[in-house]
């Protein structure tokens, strides 16, 4: 497995994002990007209706284009923290999220 360190430039770092996708670590360092991010995680955890799962995905926004991943309990739930995220960010998201499979 090769090391690709979360400080390398996106020429470096291009085969990790495209294989693994975007990673807390690949959060962008500006303001910008910073108080997106944060306002998006507000925004998710003073929803009530929103599980634990929910309000643990990860936000990452680099040059501001945000992307979400991990997982969420239901659909809903995927739609509502996309919307919430569109809202604050006002531009288009990169939905990566995933809906846990029901364990019977």
């Amino acid at each position: 497995l090769e090391h690709v360190s979360p400080n390398c430039d996106d020429s470096t770092n291009s085969s990790h994002t495209a294989d693994h996708g975007l990673t807390a670590s690949d959060q962008g360092t500006s303001d910008a990007d910073i108080e997106t991010t944060a306002k998006i995680r507000r925004a998710i955890v003073e929803d009530d209706s929103l599980s634990s799962m929910a309000e643990n995905v990860t936000i990452v926004t680099r040059d501001g284009k945000v992307t979400l991943r991990g997982e969420v309990s239901s659909m809903r739930e995927k739609t509502v923290v996309a919307a919430k995220a569109q809202t604050v960010a006002g531009a288009a998201v990169d939905n990566q999220l995933t809906v846990k499979a029901d364990s019977k």
